[in-house]
């Protein structure tokens, strides 16, 4: 395994972990609703039921339909609940990436946009 490989591997446990803290956060937070909360409720209740799609006695593969159902819950979940209620439990991680990305930008109206029907010219877009 490259140091690369290895590198992208904890990035993504890291990720998986910081999902879950999410999720087990929200899943704690009355403002969520139950019917939300019904999604992962039911991927645990399918984990016990002794039905399974694939049966656990193939090794491995039996397993596997399990994590994947976990995981899909977990995202389902977490992407199903309210984005403002993530706002005090998760910030977002800072890129790693190391480029610094230099530039101009300005900012542009769309009322005035809609109001002239054409853009403004650099000058008034950014008050000068």
């Amino acid at each position: 395994m490259t140091k690369q490989t290895v590198a992208v591997s904890w990035q993504g446990l890291r990720s998986l972990g910081e999902r879950l803290r999410l999720a087990w956060s929200l899943f704690r937070d009355p403002r969520v609703p139950l019917w939300t909360k019904a999604v992962p409720v039911a991927a645990l209740l399918y984990l016990i039921w002794p039905l399974d799609i694939v049966a656990d006695v193939i090794p491995g593969l039996g397993q596997l339909d399990d994590i994947t159902l976990l995981l899909v819950a977990t995202e389902a979940f977490v992407r199903l609940c309210p984005r403002h209620l993530w706002s005090g439990i998760v910030e977002p991680a800072p890129q790693e990436t190391g480029e610094v990305v230099e530039g101009e930008y300005r900012v542009v109206d769309d009322l005035a946009i809609e109001a002239n029907g054409h853009h403004p010219s650099p000058n008034q877009a950014t008050g000068r």
